[in-house]
């Protein structure tokens, strides 16, 4: 294990005419660095508090850490004193390994800087990763196994990400590229933006917005929508059974679709649309107090 400190300075202006009071904000940094050996069966935990972590895969059969544990103050003596009150844990126990930083609790004085973290882990692309993030960011790239993420106020980033995918999250938005696999999403006041999305989806969302954009190979969609307007792009209506439900909202679908109406008043539009291939993947969607929207494929 490495650990090693720097300082660095930097200005930044607090005024309101035309920045005349400027202040100095102290930023002490602590670096960890650790190497864990990785065998089948092992899984990366982390929880993560103010932090910004950064998750993806490498060729080495071993699980790299790097730790930053971030203090900032005008005052240098205290964002230093502070910092050591940042504490972290990286350790292995049996096949897990265990991620962790957080304030001392044995203080009699409060935390004056500002704290935060920085995490980057490499690891296998077949390693699990369950994460849990508060107020900061989760960033996975290339994983291809299995993924856990509980988030709040913390958005969520994914690219080339598959397997089995289990996402939470409030207050925080979840953008993806190129996702391929089991996917559950649920997201409570954060935007949902995902591109070029393959295999199983089931996705609750409420107060969001939901922008999904289907790639070749999406089997099953199942949103269940409340106080959320809902945009389904690159549909092909051939390859797809459509059951929609839209309750106090507007439904715009391609008129290719022919849809049939099961039910159709100004409060609830029901319709399905059954295309002409034998074998068909299944799109259902349920919108309350939201509008749905499907494009076709171009």
């Amino acid at each position: 294990m490495r650990v090693w400190i720097y300082i660095l300075g930097f200005l930044l202006t607090f005024s309101a005419v035309h920045g005349q009071d400027e202040e100095t904000i102290h930023v002490i940094t602590k670096r960890i660095s650790k190497t864990f050996p990785y065998a089948k069966g092992f899984e990366v935990n982390l929880e993560g508090n103010n932090a910004e972590v950064f998750v993806e895969t490498w060729e080495e059969q071993k699980i790299g850490i790097e730790i930053e544990l971030i203090s900032k103050h005008p005052d240098e003596a205290i964002a230093m004193q502070d910092l050591e009150r940042m504490k972290y844990l990286a350790e292995r126990v049996k096949r897990k390994i265990y991620l962790r930083n957080y304030p001392s609790s044995d203080e009699t004085t409060p935390v004056q800087a500002v704290l935060a973290a920085k995490y980057v882990i490499k690891v296998p692309e077949s390693c699990p990763v369950y994460l849990k993030n508060q107020f900061g960011e989760t960033n996975v790239k290339d994983l291809a196994n299995q993924l856990r993420i509980f988030s709040e106020f913390s958005p969520i980033n994914l690219e080339n990400v598959s397997g089995t995918v289990d996402m939470r999250s409030k207050f925080g938005d979840i953008t993806g590229r190129k996702l391929n696999g089991n996917f559950e999403i649920f997201a409570r006041r954060s935007n949902v933006n995902l591109h070029e999305i393959v295999g199983n989806y089931n996705v609750t969302a409420q107060y969001s917005l939901v922008n999904l954009y289907a790639g070749q190979g999406l089997i099953d969609l199942n949103i269940d929508a409340t106080k959320t307007d809902v945009n389904l792009f690159n549909i092909d209506p051939q390859t797809h059974q459509h059951n929609l439900l839209v309750n106090n909202g507007n439904l715009f679908v391609p008129e290719e679709f022919q849809l049939s109406f099961l039910e159709n008043t100004p409060q609830i539009r029901k319709v399905v649309f059954k295309p002409e291939n034998e074998y068909y993947a299944n799109i259902t969607i349920s919108v309350t107090f939201g509008d749905l929207k499907v494009e076709k494929k171009r």
